[in-house]
């Protein structure tokens, strides 16, 4: 992996990922809380969904 990809992908989790579904398993991470969370996303008109999904 290019050492750019590994930092967007890295700050991506840090600022994004890990605040809404924190550290637990993947288990933790339902359809229903991705659906919110990516609703939540397009609502702020924000750049991360491009750079997330």
């Amino acid at each position: 992996m290019a050492d750019r990809t590994r930092e967007r992908n890295e700050s991506v989790t840090r600022l994004h990922i890990l605040p809404t579904f924190g550290a637990g398993t993947a288990v933790d991470v339902t359809t229903a809380r991705v659906r919110s969370w990516r609703g939540k996303l397009l609502a702020s008109r924000s750049g991360v969904l491009r750079q997330v999904f």
